[in-house]
């Protein structure tokens, strides 16, 4: 199994992109140094070096996004060490497009167009490419959070997964038959992997959780092993719900070499009963279950220090996901594409203080310690990427949280230092080595 890192890799030509865009050399000395065996990178903001019309077609790619990413996947040529990493796996992630199409609008094309380009210039490199990163929050909250015009929070969000899960699937298709003999690669996608557990023994509990794993794993797992969205869902979202047609399941059934798992925590799943005149708000409240951060007044995980408070550390959580996408998906190949722990920015604390992240390495190690049951119980892992490299910007909540294994100075030209727990995971990596 390969220890990773992860990491972004964008345009610096994009105005509206982090400082830390124009470092990208620097980062990949980071990454030598921490001695992993892969990079996990991310073509997300190529996006802005592309120009769409409502036409669906990709109008003009603009050279110099595609030359930043190809300087930067030639850099490991450059980099004589041993322990760079051999192998990048990339993510195409598609949120710009939320700002040119309405959830109702398919835009398979579009995405096609933009997956070949990084096929071309990038796929006699990279041998892993996933094509959307954690679906189910790019199709939930991008409707839900200005970044499109208003519509229904309620069923918007099921129309736009539908057509993740038909642009996913269209762009897998076209690896697989057209480059993937040449450029011997694989490709998948990164789901989220939250998981529920009952917040009590009751039935009623009981079942709350597997309608929550469902809405959460099954809504994008059950497409594109079976064909189509698993039969809860249909049930409880009934015809807000869209149809795959005979052509389409398919189309999705199948369009993947492997699976992404991102995890970061787990919640329990309390029943909320179903009444006649029931009012949906979200897309969530179909589900008929109340998320619950604790059971008995203890919470599920204890919380990182001053970061997230919505992520609670349960390594447990990711053991169970594990075993149960084995038990219902048919035993895929499973990379661990994101796991990590944040701490809250405090400018104020002096460096050497917050270079010390203990918490990070038991974090770190209590996760890979909850791989390793699952694949003693036959999971197929065969990678987990740790978020991440440096401190970076995140989505919803900016800069205001590290997860870095490296500290982002903000107030001094954006220098990085290596925190405890990079130090630490290269003597880890040396020791296996």
């Amino acid at each position: 199994m390969a220890l990773s890192l992860l990491s972004k890799v964008v345009s610096p030509q994009s105005p509206s992109l982090s400082p830390l865009t124009h470092l990208y050399t620097g980062n990949n000395v980071l990454v030598g140094q921490v001695r992993v065996s892969t990079l996990k990178s991310s073509t997300r903001y190529l996006r802005h070096s592309i120009s769409c019309d409502l036409k669906r077609k990709i109008v003009s790619p603009i050279v110099d996004g595609v030359k930043d990413i190809v300087n930067v996947v030639s850099e490991v040529d450059l980099v004589k060490r041993r322990d760079f990493p051999p192998e990048f796996l990339f993510g195409a992630s598609t949120s710009a497009l939320q700002l040119l199409f309405p959830p109702k609008l398919d835009f398979r094309d579009d995405f096609k167009d933009f997956a070949e380009i990084c096929y071309k210039n990038f796929g006699d490199k990279v041998k892993h490419w996933t094509t959307i990163n954690e679906p189910q929050l790019f199709g939930k909250y991008g409707y839900r959070v200005s970044l499109s015009p208003a519509g229904d929070n309620a069923t918007d969000p099921y129309d736009a997964a539908h057509h993740i899960i038909l642009a996913h699937a269209t762009a897998a298709k076209l690896y697989k038959e057209k480059y993937q003999a040449k450029q011997g690669g694989e490709i998948g996608i990164s789901i989220v992997g939250q998981w529920f557990k009952p917040h009590s023994e009751r039935p009623q509990d009981i079942e709350a959780a597997e309608r929550a794993n469902a809405f959460m794993v099954g809504w994008f797992m059950d497409p594109i092993v079976y064909g189509d969205y698993p039969f809860v869902m249909r049930a409880l979202v009934r015809d807000h719900l869209p149809h795959f047609t005979d052509e389409q399941k398919e189309l999705v059934r199948g369009s993947y070499d492997f699976i992404g798992v991102n995890y970061y925590t787990s919640r329990y799943a309390k029943d909320i009963p179903m009444e006649p005149g029931h009012n949906y708000p979200t897309s969530d409240s179909y589900q008929h279950v109340e998320e619950k951060k604790d059971r008995h007044n203890r919470p599920i995980g204890y919380p990182p220090p001053g970061g997230n408070p919505d992520i609670l550390i349960y390594p447990q959580g990711l053991k169970e996901v594990l075993i149960h996408i084995k038990e219902r998906y048919s035993d895929p190949k499973i990379f661990i594409t994101e796991n990590g722990v944040p701490e809250g920015r405090d400018d104020k604390i002096p460096l050497e203080e917050a270079l010390k992240d203990d918490h990070r390495i038991e974090v770190i190690l209590g996760h890979l310690d909850a791989v390793r049951e699952a694949m003693k119980s036959g999971v197929n892992v065969n990678g987990y990427f740790v978020w991440a490299l440096m401190d970076c910007m995140e989505m919803g909540s900016m800069y205001n949280i590290r997860f870095g294994l490296y500290f982002t100075d903000y107030n001094d030209n954006n220098k990085r230092y290596p925190k405890k727990s990079a130090k630490w995971l290269s003597d880890f990596l040396k020791k296996r080595h």
